[in-house]
């Protein structure tokens, strides 16, 4: 369902972005959206986006769910999932080695998933997609809040907290074929009780069954669920690349800049705090946060196209 809330919870309070008004001097300190620089840059790339022959890339990372309650992995604030855990409990090894301790894990990560909603970063993603039929987004995000905003036009890299598959690999409902959906049914006995017993099993093969998300210790062309050839046809002939909200610190992030610096392609960061390294100096910075930055640089293309839209009409009374 496509949930159209544009209002903003963060630093400042609760802001309704369809009333926020650039032109006037204010004090948000989610963004420093009054920035003219900030503001320039905005315009260019709505401009870049705007053309007839672009197609855009845009890869998302979990900063942009931060607005939406959901803890980044190698953020700064004290929620960061992967702060300490990150070489453990997000590995194929760990849930081969505990898997009771990877699905209390996963379950409790899952649960606040599932609580949260898409914030005005995820909505207007979603709208610009409307604007921009060629538009390709790729999420390293499991949280499923791209799809709750409507996009479609949607690479889930990562996998999805809302599937989960057999660890067999000789069964249906496994890699690299095999999904099943999420079904709470599964985990009755497991919340219950965690043990060996009780892990949630495949009702084909009674194997355990495992999340569907791609670990550290595994590769993106493991399941074709992930999309790793989707991203490759998208790399094929885009035209601009935008990263929001990632810290740059995992394969597909590494392989695009890669691939982008390859095919001198423009490459732009929204992110309040950006990951500064010699990898990421191509970038051009947009150092504000993804729930503001992302609906004004709508409103942008929006403005943008529907002026586009009117010029052969007024061309065509001055012809007349």
């Amino acid at each position: 369902m496509l949930r159209t809330s544009l209002r903003v919870t963060g630093q400042a309070g609760v802001i309704d972005i369809r009333r926020l008004d650039t032109k006037k001097p204010g004090s948000t300190r989610i963004c420093k959206l009054m920035d003219k620089s900030i503001q320039a840059t905005l315009h260019q790339l709505a401009t870049t986006l705007s053309v007839p022959e672009a197609r855009p890339v845009f890869i998302t990372g979990a900063g942009i769910s931060l607005a939406s309650g959901i803890p980044t992995f190698r953020g700064s604030e004290p929620g960061a999932v992967w702060a300490k855990n990150v070489t453990e409990l997000g590995t194929r090894r760990f849930f081969k080695t505990n898997p009771v301790a990877a699905w209390k894990f996963y379950l409790h990560r899952f649960d606040t998933v599932r609580a949260a909603e898409p914030n005005a970063a995820h909505i207007a993603l979603a709208e610009l997609e409307v604007h921009l039929p060629a538009l390709t987004l790729i999420t390293q995000n499991v949280d499923g809040l791209h799809i709750d905003a409507g996009s479609k036009n949607l690479v889930e890299i990562h996998g999805s907290s809302r599937r989960m598959r057999c660890t067999r690999r000789e069964c249906v409902n496994s890699a690299p074929l095999g999904v099943m959906k999420w079904d709470d049914s599964y985990f009755a006995a497991f919340r219950s009780a965690p043990s060996m017993e009780t892990l949630p099993r495949c009702p084909l093969c009674r194997k355990p069954m495992r999340p569907h998300i791609l670990w550290f210790d595994e590769y993106y062309a493991s399941h074709e669920d992930y999309g790793l050839k989707r991203l490759h046809q998208a790399w094929y002939d885009w035209t601009v690349l935008v990263f929001v909200g990632t810290s740059h610190s995992v394969g597909v992030t590494e392989q695009a800049l890669e691939a982008a610096g390859h095919d001198r392609i423009t490459a732009y960061n929204i992110d309040p705090n950006p990951t500064q390294s010699d990898d990421t100096s191509s970038l051009i910075q947009v150092t504000a946060n993804a729930e503001v930055v992302l609906p004004s640089l709508l409103r942008l293309v929006q403005q943008l196209k529907s002026t586009q839209s009117r010029q052969p009409r007024d061309q065509n009374i001055e012809t007349n």
